[in-house]
């Protein structure tokens, strides 16, 4: 099947504002403003750019904060790795959902901290289950993607999310909030993120450019409090002295001019399409064969296949047909996110046609 890759839940290249981006690009490198951008820049990101994430952030997700409170970074990677070799000492626990980002547990593990993992349920991440585990350990930090939890698609709600703000408060550690596909929600208004109601400084809080226009777009922000903000930006000094002053301001210049809004609104009808049809075919076509709930918004979906079904045989057989979907291998667990958000309705049909001859 030419083009049917479940594998890729990333968003569609294809509708990535590419001529805006290179005019904009273009714009930067030829005014560049006294030539300013080709010099050495701000280790915490380009100035423009800062101002309209602010904007952004404000606007979108309801935080209260000034450029100050923002770092422009590499992506959602580069944000965890520095926020953990700045937060985190040998030793250190770190709570994780059972399920969760493989990348970001390497990354606490490689700051020499220990995982504690957390039961993960319809709610999201189980605050009891944390109240229990604060009352034993000194947890330091806990990573959540509250939005739609990596890998299983699942919505905190608003309950558990104060429960677990209070436990920060009581116990003192660090929630690093991962803004994971918050942009595309297809139901109601999102739930606002904890950081739009943590007046306590509690929450470090994340997110990507790379979801929302392209991978090969490196970038990313931190949100949080100005003096952990410049502690950041002192290590990452160390390792890579600036971003791309001219992509970030040139980035800076499509939020403003409402380009990057436009294209979220695009994209957003785009792939709440897809969802609905890639959901409607999975149940009708397979859904004697795997369990899944419809996600209320993100690019995949998270399908636990019945005990009959080897995903990882599976994705085998469909490989050598043409359909490229994950193994089950890297969550240890019979289910597999498969995505639709860079999938046209063709190659939807046609691969799960493939994976309904193959069950």
């Amino acid at each position: 099947v030419n083009g049917a890759n479940f594998r890729r839940r990333v968003p569609d290249v294809r509708l990535a504002p590419i001529d805006d981006i290179a005019r904009a690009y273009r714009s930067v490198l030829k005014k560049g403003y006294q030539k300013k951008h080709l010099f050495y820049g701000d280790t915490k990101g380009e100035a423009s750019l800062r101002e309209e994430t602010t904007t952004f952030l404000k606007e979108t997700r309801g935080l209260n904060i000034t450029a100050d409170n923002v770092m422009i970074t590499r992506g959602s990677m580069m944000a965890i790795y520095l926020i953990a070799n700045t937060i985190l000492k040998a030793g250190d626990k770190v709570a994780v959902a059972e399920l969760g980002y493989g990348s970001g547990n390497l990354i606490f593990q490689n700051a020499k901290a220990e995982l504690v993992k957390l039961r993960l349920d319809t709610e999201g991440v189980d605050t009891a289950h944390l109240s229990e585990i604060c009352e034993k350990q000194n947890i330091s930090l806990v990573y959540i993607t509250p939005h739609h939890h990596y890998p299983t698609t699942v919505t905190m709600t608003a309950a558990r999310r104060l429960q677990l703000l209070d436990l920060a408060r009581t116990h003192g550690f660090c929630i690093l909030e991962d803004d994971y596909d918050y942009d595309f929600h297809y139901s109601s208004s999102p739930i606002l993120p904890l950081a739009s109601v943590d007046n306590s400084g509690h929450v470090v809080y994340i997110g990507s450019l790379c979801k929302t226009l392209s991978p090969a777009i490196r970038v990313g922000y931190i949100v949080a409090p100005s003096d952990l903000i410049e502690e950041l930006a002192n290590l990452r000094r160390i390792v890579d002295r600036q971003g791309d002053n001219v992509l970030e301001a040139a980035l800076a210049l499509l939020f403003n001019d409402g380009t990057i809004r436009r294209h979220l609104k695009k994209s957003l009808k785009t792939y709440h399409k897809r969802r609905d049809v890639f959901c409607e075919i999975l149940q009708n076509q397979i859904g004697n064969a795997l369990n899944f709930t419809i996600p209320k918004g993100g690019m995949a979906v998270w399908a636990q296949f019945d005990p009959s079904v080897s995903v990882a045989n599976l994705s085998e057989i469909v490989k050598e047909k043409g359909l490229i979907i994950a193994n089950g291998v890297a969550h240890g667990v019979n289910a597999i996110r498969m995505g639709f958000a860079s999938q046209t309705e063709t190659d939807i049909e046609r691969g799960i046609d493939l994976l309904k001859k193959s069950v």
